[in-house]
């Protein structure tokens, strides 16, 4: 790898370390008990809206009880859980205007909800699925 393509990784790095001590500043404050550590594998959809596994590993810091922060390269998500139960009852219009992805926790690939479908389709997916929890990903620009 020649050293202009290294220094770039490098760069994109450590913009993420800051961002990743900016986290877990705001965290510590919040009395909560967390942990944090980079991992890969996580997946993340491609220009067609498929899921891709990314190889590389990003800073996830883990809020006991709560969700994980994930900070990727052009991304910030949460992701969090509710029991299936909760997830049929949630009153999703009350939520201020964002970006979420509802999937299975079991089948992580199982797609519920995302960008463009009604909350409607939304809660007949989950009625209709066999997962005990469902995942939410809420995502915002890095």
């Amino acid at each position: 790898m020649d050293r202009r393509r290294l220094a770039e990784i490098d760069a994109a790095y450590r913009a993420l370390e800051t961002r990743l001590e900016a986290v877990k500043a705001a965290v510590r404050q919040s009395g909560l008990e967390w942990t944090a550590g980079w991992y890969n594998g996580h997946y993340a959809r491609d220009g067609r809206g498929e899921f891709r596994r990314q190889a590389c590993p990003i800073p996830v810091v883990s809020v006991k009880r709560l969700c994980d922060i994930e900070l990727g390269f052009s991304a910030l998500n949460i992701t969090a859980k509710l029991s299936r139960a909760q997830a049929l009852a949630f009153p999703y219009e009350t939520l201020p205007p964002c970006s979420f992805e509802a999937y299975g926790v079991e089948d992580y690939l199982s797609d519920y909800y995302h960008a463009g479908q009604s909350l409607e389709t939304l809660r007949q997916n989950v009625a209709a699925s066999a997962e005990s929890e469902i995942g939410f990903a809420f995502s915002w620009p890095a």
